[in-house]
């Protein structure tokens, strides 16, 4: 069975069955469904595909040119930053009643 796609809305039978398409789905036909739908599917070639020639490959990282100094002047070093420190959140524990 080979592969179509629908330019139109439509039905046929298939095994026996009943089967509905909207237009642009991908349907699998014999040759006498094929010959029946003529004009109105295409056959689909073999790379029908959102990406004709081949998916494209996508690196695992991403190189970025940073310049040292500024566009225009001296180069300039970035001083260090301490980082400041986080307020510990205070906490208190329930009172104890006391012993009398």
């Amino acid at each position: 069975m080979a592969k179509y796609r629908a330019l139109e809305d439509g039905t046929f039978i298939s095994e026996g069955k009943v089967v509905s398409v909207k237009a642009g789905r991908t349907v699998e036909l014999d040759d006498d469904q094929a010959l029946s739908l003529a004009g109105r599917i295409a056959p689909i070639e073999e790379k029908d595909s959102m990406f004709p020639g081949g998916a494209p490959i996508i690196g695992s990282h991403i190189t970025r040119a940073v310049a040292p100094h500024d566009i225009v002047g001296e180069p300039t070093e970035v001083p260090e930053v301490a980082p400041e420190p986080t307020p510990t959140p205070k906490t208190s524990s329930p009172k104890k009643p006391e012993d009398k």
